[in-house]
């Protein structure tokens, strides 16, 4: 629930555009790994192959969906003013910290 307000704080309001796009990197780049422990799990627990080939395409998708937000969102915006690396880090640790017991 807290990943939803803080996703949704980010969002409403524009002077955390930097820190959006660090929040919204780094949730691509997890995406991957989450699903590989969904899997896990999903397989212990004999559920559904429609389940298994879901999240395995999203887990493809969320891959691509990271490099291209790192390289096409993030990388030219610090190209264009280095400063703005600190609030898209600031974004990452909200991410992370908001992610770490769940």
């Amino acid at each position: 629930m807290i990943c939803g307000n803080i996703s949704v704080a980010l969002c409403l309001y524009r002077h955390n555009y930097y820190k959006s796009i660090g929040y919204f990197g780094v949730t691509e780049y997890l995406a991957p790994f989450r699903f590989n422990h969904i899997l896990k799990a999903w397989s212990r627990n004999n559920l559904s192959e429609q389940g298994v080939v879901y999240h395995k395409l999203h887990m493809t998708i969320d891959v691509e969906h990271a490099n291209n937000w790192f390289n096409h969102v993030i990388e030219p915006v610090v190209d264009r003013n280095p400063e703005n690396i600190i609030d898209i880090t600031k974004g990452v640790v909200y991410r992370l910290n908001s992610s770490k017991d769940t």
